[in-house]
């Protein structure tokens, strides 16, 4: 009987690990990358998502894929109708992790997130959600 309520435990972890990590509602987001001013030393990146229904975004953005862990910074909230958040000095080479949340009823819930290698020429990464 224990090894029941065992196994249903270790399926309900997994579908809650897999929600979290793959939102329902997830949606694509855009990096457009530039140069920055001061030369290829450093990168500039725009972050654009679909407006969130009038919703406050909040961008997290990270070198690892725990927000938690290492350096990392949080932006917002972000006024509606927030689409877009630019990050700069950048270092090229590096790959960097980001979110968008929005707050709803039951807390925060992320919309989108992703990753990106910072490049210098500018280019164009359209992400697919959670990649």
């Amino acid at each position: 009987m224990l090894g029941r309520w065992l196994l249903i435990g270790v399926i309900a972890l997994g579908v809650f690990a897999y929600m979290h990590a793959h939102p329902s509602d997830a949606v694509r987001a855009d990096v457009t990358q530039a140069c920055a001013s001061s030369g290829p030393s450093a990168v500039v990146a725009t972050i654009v998502w679909p407006a969130a229904n009038g919703e406050q975004a909040f961008l997290d953005f990270s070198v690892t894929t725990h927000f938690s862990d290492g350096p990392s910074s949080s932006h917002g909230p972000l006024p509606p109708p927030a689409a877009s958040f630019t990050l700069e000095g950048l270092g090229p080479g590096v790959t960097y992790f980001y979110r968008v949340r929005v707050m709803r009823d039951g807390g925060p819930d992320t919309i989108t997130s992703g990753s990106f290698v910072a490049e210098c020429p500018a280019s164009t990464v359209s992400a697919a959600p959670g990649t």
